[in-house]
């Protein structure tokens, strides 16, 4: 059996629903019990678009989404990423490198049901090799907040990567103020 291992996924989406959204970007990182990121590169990747396909996405998006993603620059990304499948076996690749065995690893993040739902849809090999379980730093820093006045400041750039290394972070901030 492997040691702990916490697998920090973030998906950007155009929408909160899996079955009306899609996903467009996908990153993780690997760390173990003690909140050690295991490789500081990670994973990252944006699904491939065409400009057609990219254009109808965004005009039935949000105005508040459109616009995150135009700042990140994420529309524009989309038209040389990759295509779904391959995101989702390079991504079942990259966890398998720390988590070879299926259903060890839970999956961290922040508002993580959210991330799971597009995972199932769109990156099945990925989400099966998940264990069923959650750290959802959002419920964690929500209770701090309520029972203990405890607070994380923010930064959310709504870029994948930075999402998960901030929620990383939150988490470590949490375990020092609430869990001593």
């Amino acid at each position: 059996m492997t040691e702990k291992r916490i697998t920090w996924i973030d998906a950007e989406t155009n929408g909160l629903d899996p079955e009306s959204n899609v996903l467009l970007e996908v990153a993780c990182l690997i760390t173990d019990g003690d909140l050690n990121i295991l490789d500081e590169t990670g994973y990252t990747a944006t699904v491939l678009y065409d400009e057609a396909s990219r254009d109808a996405l965004k005009s039935v998006t949000d105005p508040y989404v459109q616009d995150m993603h135009t700042k990140t620059g994420l529309w524009d990304r989309l038209l040389t990423g990759k295509p779904l499948e391959t995101v989702d076996s390079e991504l079942l690749s990259y966890i398998q490198q720390y988590v070879p065995e299926p259903g060890v690893s839970w999956l961290g993040g922040n508002s993580i049901t959210l991330d799971r739902g597009f995972l199932k849809k769109y990156a099945p090999s990925t989400f099966k090799h998940l264990h069923y379980r959650s750290h959802d730093v959002t419920t964690i820093a929500g209770l701090a907040e309520e029972w203990y006045g405890v607070t994380y400041q923010k930064k959310t750039a709504h870029n994948a990567m930075s999402d998960i290394l901030e929620s990383i972070e939150e988490l470590r901030f949490l375990r020092k103020k609430v869990f001593k």
